[in-house]
Parts: C-alpha cells; sequence; structure tokens
C-alpha cells in the first residue's frame, strides 16, 4: 500500500510521519548539538527521519508534504556556502519599532489589500522583520542574494528547484497572485526577484532529485508538496479545516483562536489567510517554557506524585481553604495582548504559609489565565458560538490545565489522539495535493481522531474571580517600569 509523508522541521528536531490507510506513524531525528539550529543540521536531520521511515515501509511513498517553522529567515548568498550565511531566528524584538512605522504610514486597509491581512504586531513577520534587516543590518541585506524561509532552502534541497508557497510567507504574498505584489514590495524598498518564486500549498512543482533522493532511500521524482508554515500545518493536524472551529496549540508557546470568514481587527490579533477563511488568533510568549521554569524553580518533578499535589491546591483554592498567589508567566516577555517583550513574569500575593505545590499551581493558573486573556479579546461574535476547543501539541494531555481552561472558558476541550500534529497536517497537504481525497477537509476527517473529551465540569467563579485580578496586575510591568528597572 502506498503511503504520504508529512516533514515538520521545528526548532530542535525533525519529524516525519507516514500516512497510510487511517493511520499514523511518526518518527523524529534530533539535531546534532554541534550544529544546533541551522540550515545543515535541518537537512541533516530531514535526510534521517525520512530514511527511517522508508526503511521500515518500503519505496512506494506517493508524495511527501513539507512544514517548517516560520519567522526564520535566511540571508542566502548563492555565491558563498550555506554554513556563511547569516540566519535570524523567529525570537527577539528585531522588527517592532519597524511594524509601527510601516502601520503608521500606511494604514490596515494597505496591509489587507496586498496581503490578505493586517499586519500583526509579532516583529518576526516578514515586512517587520525584512525591513529592519534593511535598517539595522544593511551590509547583509546587501550581500544577500536571495531572502530564504527554511522551507524555501529545504524544498531547493530536496528536489533542486527554489520554490515557496504563499502561506509560508503570509503577510507578504498577494493571496490574490499568490506572490508578492510589486506595488507593495517597492513601497517596503524590496526587491521580487529576492524571494522564491510561491505558488499554493497544495501544489508539487517538482520530485525528489537524485542526490535527495538517494539520502531519503525513496525514488527520483517523487512528488513534494510545498505544504505550508508550522501553525497552519499543525491546524490542519488538530483537525482544524473549516470556518469557526476553535483551536488552542499548546507548545513553548500558546495559540489560542479561531477561523473566521474573513480578516478582522488591525492586528492586535493575528488574522493570517488559512486555507478556508482567516486563522484569527493571538499567541503567547511563554507557555510551555512558563511551566517547565515552574517544575524547575519549585524543584518537583513531572510526575503523577506531583500532578496530584498541584491538583489539591486547585481543589482546595476553589473551596477557600487556600489562597495561592497570582502568576503572571511573562517570563520571556508577553506577546498577545500585552504585546510587550521586555515584561517580566511576578507573583502576586505570597505568604510565609505558600509551599512549593502552590506556587506551582499558580503557574499553571497563569498560564491557563494567558489563554483566556486571548480569548476574551477574539471577538464576542465568534467565541460565543464556539462551544469546543480542540486541542494541540504537548500539554494538551495536562489534565489540570485541561480542566481550568474547560471550566474559565466555558467550552468543551476535544484532544486529538495524534500528538505530532505539525507533521501530520503536512502529510494532509500531500495527501490532498496528490488527490488521494476530493478535498484537504476529506483528508483532515480521514486521519484525525480524538482521544478525550473534557467537559466545563470544575466551578468557575474562583477560577474567574482570579482571572479578573490577573487582568489587573498584567499592566504592572509597564506602570511600575519594572522591566525597565531590571
Amino acid at each position: 500500500m502506498s503511503y504520504f509523508i508529512g516533514i515538520d522541521v521545528g526548532t530542535s528536531s525533525v519529524k516525519a510521519a507516514r500516512l497510510s490507510g487511517g493511520k499514523t506513524t511518526t518518527y523524529r531525528a534530533v539535531y546534532d548539538p554541534a550544529l544546533g539550529n541551522t540550515p545543515t543540521a535541518w537537512w541533516k536531520a530531514l535526510a534521517d527521519a525520512v530514511a527511517q521511515v522508508s526503511a521500515d515501509t518500503g519505496t512506494d511513498c506517493a508524495g511527501l508534504g513539507l512544514t517548517a517553522q516560520v519567522g526564520t529567515y535566511l540571508l542566502a548568498n548563492e555565491k558563498q556556502p550555506v554554513e556563511a550565511w547569516p540566519v535570524y531566528g523567529w525570537g527577539g524584538s528585531g522588527g517592532t519599532k519597524q511594524r509601527e512605522a510601516l502601520q503608521d504610514r500606511f494604514g490596515t486597509e494597505f496591509f489587507i489589500a496586498h496581503t490578505g491581512m493586517p499586519m500583526p504586531k509579532v516583529p518576526s513577520y516578514p515586512a517587520s522583520r525584512l525591513r529592519w534587516f534593511i535598517e539595522e543590518r544593511a551590509h547583509e541585506w546587501a550581500r544577500a542574494t536571495k531572502i530564504l524561509a527554511p522551507k524555501d532552502f529545504l524544498y531547493e534541497k530536496l528536489t533542486g528547484k527554489l520554490c515557496s508557497d504563499t502561506l509560508t510567507w503570509n503577510g507578504l504574498a498577494d493571496p490574490l497572485t499568490g506572490n508578492p505584489n510589486p506595488e507593495f514590495l517597492a513601497a517596503l524598498g524590496m526587491n521580487p526577484e529576492r524571494f522564491a518564486p510561491m505558488y499554493p500549498s497544495l501544489c508539487a512543482p517538482a520530485g525528489l532529485c537524485e542526490s535527495a533522493a538517494e539520502k531519503l532511500g525513496l525514488p527520483v521524482g517523487t512528488p513534494v508538496y510545498l505544504g505550508c508554515n508550522d501553525s497552519h500545518a499543525s491546524f490542519l493536524g488538530m483537525g482544524i479545516s473549516g470556518i469557526g472551529q476553535a483551536f488552542d496549540l499548546t507548545g513553548t508557546s500558546e495559540h489560542v483562536g479561531l477561523i473566521s470568514p474573513m480578516p478582522i481587527g488591525d492586528g492586535e490579533m493575528i488574522c493570517s489567510t488559512f486555507f478556508e477563511g482567516c486563522a484569527t488568533f493571538g499567541v503567547t510568549a511563554s507557555s510551555g517554557s512558563s511551566i517547565d521554569w515552574g517544575y524547575r524553580i519549585c524543584g518537583m518533578p513531572q510526575n503523577a506524585q506531583t500532578e496530584a499535589l498541584v491538583t489539591e491546591r486547585f481543589h482546595a483554592m476553589e473551596e477557600g481553604r487556600a489562597h495561592p498567589p497570582v502568576f503572571l508567566p511573562y517570563v520571556t516577555g508577553e506577546r498577545t495582548p500585552i504585546w510587550d517583550g521586555d515584561a517580566r513574569g511576578a507573583f502576586i500575593g505570597l505568604s510565609a504559609e505558600h509551599t512549593p505545590a502552590d506556587l506551582l499551581y499558580s503557574v499553571l493558573e497563569g498560564v491557563v489565565f494567558s489563554v483566556a486573556h486571548i480569548w476574551s479579546g477574539l471577538p464576542g461574535e465568534l467565541t460565543e458560538d464556539a462551544h469546543t476547543i480542540r486541542l494541540g501539541g504537548g500539554a494538551s494531555e495536562n489534565t489540570l490545565l485541561n480542566e481550568m481552561k474547560a471550566a474559565l472558558l466555558g467550552v468543551t476541550l476535544e484532544i486529538p489522539s495524534e500528538k505530532n500534529v505539525g507533521a501530520l497536517g503536512a502529510g494532509l497537504i500531500a495527501a490532498a495535493g496528490s488527490g488521494a481525497y476530493p478535498s484537504l477537509r476529506d483528508a483532515v476527517s480521514a486521519y484525525v481522531s480524538l482521544s478525550a473529551r473534557v467537559m466545563p465540569r470544575a466551578d468557575p467563579m474562583p477560577l474567574k474571580r482570579r482571572f479578573a485580578l490577573y487582568r489587573k496586575l498584567s499592566g504592572l510591568n509597564r506602570e511600575f517600569g519594572v522591566s525597565a528597572a531590571l
């Protein structure tokens, strides 16, 4: 039986999902520590992960789909080796000032007209970050012959053909033409020849070249579907394919939102073109990273015994027997809706009676509050009809987090069976693009199943009272100059 492969190139490893007969099996290759998160590491790990699939399953692969980290840019120079190319990751604030200047100069309607979306406040989105390169990294910008996303580089390694897709370049590509609008690029001071030609995500402009096929253990010419950015692929892998569906993609950060029928807002929420409608969402700066920090700083292992202790503190809080501090989870700054990279975390309400279990509970609760803060900022006419939220990512099976989210938001949480949702989403694009399924939605239905549903069982009022306090405290960093003082 033929199969499809979905490839997800992350910041620490590559995952390759084999899709066959409605079932998914995922393989993983971790980056060589000596190489780090670099183009050479991406390619080596991609080849290793896919070679595991072909070694286990055979060579009857009907196509590969690709997704990769976005907000990372390669300032490529065709006359230099890859190792000499400057690579800038998605983190950092470079582009914040440029985003505000572009917004003030052109306005929201201009960006919607040329890119199909408002310009988000995330500084790593293309127009903002590329203007930062021009203004702050002028020497490197001048030497670059191409500006590539990681997926662009990898598609060329796989096929020998330099191509990209419009969703990887959300915020730069014109959704009507599939390429950056020359008028738009001219206004930004950019040359369209610096970018790879762009096509829809379900296209396969080329197949595996001979050198790549040998490394991957697959036939020359196997179709390689362009795929899309990592968040959109993950939404697909969670089962999000149509207007009105809501999602919470957990991870180092957390993406919370829904699919709206059209672009909305002025950039406070990200509102980017999706396969159907627009993915309208907010994103935290530190969700999983705050939780990892909480376990480490409290000196508590991530095991069943710790979960039982922390859950007991939750029930004690509900019943008025305990009053844990309120935690602001801004340990690496905050994005939606604070939009302050210099924001800092804080415990408020500490007493000598508080234990490590109280503090860890507060950290988990603070992450839930950051999700609710985003949800409360989405348009009410959209969220009031959302009775379920589809979860995905590493924290989607944390029982206490799910119980608190369901209670505070008043919705049922749906947890997919497959956890490697980015790789699955990339594979679904290959399956739909090949014509094996009539539509992307049909491919999603064939492969995405649920492992659990979490109903809103807990009393929401204690959490709502503490969330109201959290919202008041969330501006402390600005009002008292905490970040500046530190």
